[in-house]
């Protein structure tokens, strides 16, 4: 299914466009504005919201992160890594560094290196266009090749 949501730089936007978008910080990241496919409405705890096609929206956001630059920020990676459905530890282990490592690229305490950010890249958009298969599964699937020759114990 196609999604509704596109991404585009926020300087594109029209002087007090940006006024009426939702900073959609739910993700985890600080970058994110979304310029309609949201609803506004009261809820019985206050003011409340609603998002159509979340993972359509999510789906564009990481497509967004690994195809712009080759310098991702940690929460960059967190999200990439949160959107695939893996621990730290699970995600060390498909590329071959510790939990420690991935920690320390989630906190901004080290950058993800050049063979990590690729691999990273090309398997989110692997997952990407895989979206309609169980994620689980997939996931699993792509875990059991990549680190079949090593041996390696999955986390996931």
């Amino acid at each position: 299914m196609a999604s509704q949501w596109t991404a585009r730089p926020m300087d594109s936007a029209v002087e007090g466009e940006r006024a009426s978008w939702h900073h959609y910080t739910e993700s985890g990241l600080d970058n994110v504005w979304l310029d309609g496919g949201v609803k506004r409405h009261e809820t019985a705890y206050g003011p409340g919201i609603s998002i159509k096609d979340v993972d359509g929206l999510n789906d564009v956001i990481a497509d967004w992160i690994v195809s712009r630059k080759s310098y991702w920020s940690g929460r960059e990676v967190r999200f990439l890594r949160k959107r695939m459905g893996l621990s730290q530890k699970g995600l060390a282990d498909l590329l071959g560094y510790s939990d420690q490592q991935v920690h320390r690229w989630e906190s901004g305490k080290a950058e993800i290196p050049a063979p990590a950010s690729r691999l990273l890249r090309l398997l989110v958009r692997e997952w990407n266009s895989k979206a309609d298969e169980p994620a689980p599964a997939f996931l699993r699937e792509l875990l059991e090749h990549a680190v079949e020759a090593d041996g390696i114990r999955m986390a996931v």
